[in-house]
């Protein structure tokens, strides 16, 4: 049995999101497939990613919006801040 990893389940989810609202047309669609290529390069730091994602077990990741799970700072889109497992907004502070 063959394991699919959490980045690509958090790449998959976000197209499915994706396609339900409205078709892809011109650029969005390089830019779903640019993410969905950066989610599968390989990293050792997050630096190494490209913009939006960061590096969760020696993959590159898209960052996990407020209210999402996390289990570190780098993985949560801004203000990135992770607490009790999850990403927090502005408000927070």
């Amino acid at each position: 049995m063959r394991f699919v990893s959490l980045a690509t389940l958090i790449t998959l989810s976000t197209w499915l999101a994706l396609g339900s609202a409205a078709p892809l047309e011109g650029s969005a669609v390089g830019d779903l497939y640019a993410r969905a290529a950066a989610s599968t390069k390989s990293c050792t730091k997050s630096a190494q990613c490209s913009s939006g994602n960061f590096c969760n077990r020696n993959k590159c990741a898209p960052l996990a919006p407020v209210g999402a799970g996390c289990y570190k700072n780098s993985g949560c889109s801004a203000p990135g801040i992770c607490f009790n497992s999850k990403c927090l907004g502005n408000s927070a502070k």
